[in-house]
């Protein structure tokens, strides 16, 4: 077992979030999400000029050092080097900051979010302040999917928290990171987005993509509601551009996800980073 991150939470936990303020101040990067767990800290940092590991470096060894101190335990606190994942391109923000705000409820320390102080999600629901935070990007980016505001981000978080709950009440640990951190390399690596989103649904239904040019059949609706919900919602399309591939208006598929949520929501709580992960190996669902 591992040492705690914050032995003494009360004292220790605020220790370390002021060393982490000043190394982001010095180097000038910006703190998108940040999750507080039991042996792990949780970090989204958008750089400037000073690399990540020296904005690490600068936060954790003087923690490191004074945690030693105060508690008399020789040798480096930390039992392991960071581990940095990439993100290219923004527009996939949002899913990586829900990933880190869920870490709490899938660790099974807190079956309400709004009830974890160590990470970022209260900031997001304008439940308290951070200084050393920054939510703009984010709040952006919601917006532009239809989750404007600390409300929007709020709907925007419940599409992950319900299958996390059920999953961690279950035992469960969700997507692991090395699992999410693929699903970005498959995304940033160019392979379009939104056809992998169709492949998934279709996977997940029984379908094959090219059924969905065809009509007759009660669960292709049904498709092309998930497909559009998924590349809107999580995927950063836009629905005239998800419309144009489906050959249908945007108003119809916009019909179409409010009638479907109403009535069969289970297919809608499944986030899209499990969703793709899951379709290449994942059990079909059939919905005739």
């Amino acid at each position: 077992m591992g040492r705690p991150l914050f032995p003494e939470p009360s004292s220790d936990q605020p220790l370390f979030e002021v060393m982490l303020a000043q190394a982001l101040e010095r180097a000038r990067a910006r703190l998108h999400a940040y999750a507080w767990l039991t042996q792990q800290a949780h970090l989204v940092i958008q750089v400037h000029e000073v690399p990540i590991g020296r904005i690490v470096q600068q936060a954790m060894g003087p923690y490191s050092r004074a945690v030693s101190r105060r508690y008399r335990r020789p040798g480096h606190h930390f039992g392991r080097a960071y581990r940095a994942i990439l993100l290219k391109r923004t527009e996939h923000l949002p899913e990586l900051v829900r990933y880190i705000h869920l870490a709490p409820l899938m660790a099974g320390k807190v079956e309400d979010l709004r009830d974890y102080v160590a990470n970022s999600h209260r900031a997001y629901l304008g439940l308290c302040e951070t200084r050393w935070l920054t939510t703009l990007l984010v709040y952006t980016q919601l917006a532009q999917r239809g989750f404007a505001g600390t409300e929007g981000y709020g709907r925007f978080m419940a599409q992950g928290e319900a299958p996390a709950i059920a999953e961690a009440r279950l035992g469960g640990r969700g997507m692991p990171l090395a699992a999410f951190c693929r699903w970005l390399h498959q995304v940033e690596s160019g392979r379009p987005p939104l056809e992998q989103i169709i492949e998934a649904v279709c996977q997940r239904l029984g379908l094959a993509p090219e059924d969905l040019q065809s009509s007759g059949r009660p669960v292709l609706p049904l498709a092309r509601a998930l497909i559009a919900w998924h590349a809107t919602q999580g995927g950063g399309f836009s629905l005239a551009t998800v419309a144009r591939r489906l050959d249908r208006s945007p108003s119809t598929l916009h019909a179409a996800m409010r009638r479907h949520r109403a009535v069969r929501p289970r297919f809608f709580q499944v986030p899209l980073v499990q969703l793709i992960e899951d379709s290449p190996h994942g059990d079909t669902e059939r919905e005739e």
